[in-house]
């Protein structure tokens, strides 16, 4: 992951470019349409999947324990809308999550893109990562801190479209 990311920071440069440092396709641009990426945060963790876990699937038994490597880049545009974009690899119990997936998801949306939760949307990309999830919403900030509304998510704002062209949908492991 963290080669993914310092190839996408030398590929400003003149002289290489990414697909030279990593042998893969581009990584997530600084600017998508009127959207500007203001955040990136790597994220790293594991669960332990068991009986007890909230929010199970009827009918799961698949337990263990799942761990996850990635980053969350945070695109937003001056109207205060915006789109999280999670880069996720499965590192261990990638069966286990793929199974909780398969039996969480409430639809296809288009193409091989699933909806996870009202403001998400989810697809297996051709490669670079196990899984891309979005979650779009609106920003308000005050003196409090910042806050989040999360609307249902289209796929149609410019961030997850770039997302889906560069990084197309496969078919699920299911």
């Amino acid at each position: 992951m963290l080669k993914k990311l310092v190839c996408g920071i030398i590929s400003i440069f003149p002289g290489i470019t990414y697909d030279e440092c990593v042998g893969e396709n581009p990584v997530f641009p600084g600017q998508v349409s009127r959207y500007s990426l203001i955040d990136e945060t790597e994220i790293s963790d594991c669960e332990e999947i068991n009986e007890n876990s909230n929010d199970l699937p009827p009918g799961f038994d698949n337990f263990g324990t799942v761990c996850q490597e990635g980053f969350r880049l945070q695109y937003q545009n001056d109207n205060d809308e915006g789109v999280f974009i999670h880069l996720i690899d499965t590192t261990k119990g990638k069966n286990i999550f793929d199974e909780l997936l398969e039996l969480s998801y409430a639809e296809k949306v288009f193409l091989n893109v699933f909806r996870l939760e009202n403001h998400e949307l989810f697809w297996f990309p051709d490669r670079a990562w196990d899984l891309i999830l979005t979650q779009e919403f609106t920003s308000t900030t005050d003196e409090h801190g910042t806050s989040y509304n999360y609307g249902v998510a289209t796929g149609e704002d410019p961030v997850t479209e770039w997302s889906i062209t560069n990084y197309p949908p496969e078919n699920p492991p299911w």
